[in-house]
């Protein structure tokens, strides 16, 4: 599937992830847009599968 090329950061009082569950994310690359997934989870190794000592 994709791959990860950016991560924002949002704060907006009120907004929840049934907020974020229903909305249609886009960003723009290169002047075109491209489908987007919003999260609340980490983005890098989310169930610490690799986490190391």
């Amino acid at each position: 599937t994709g791959k990860a090329i950016g991560l924002g950061y949002v704060r907006i009082q009120g907004v929840d992830a049934a907020f974020l569950a229903s909305g249609n994310w886009e960003l723009e690359v290169a002047s075109e847009r491209v489908p987007a997934h919003a999260t609340l989870d980490s983005l890098y190794d989310p169930k610490g599968l690799r986490v190391k000592a």
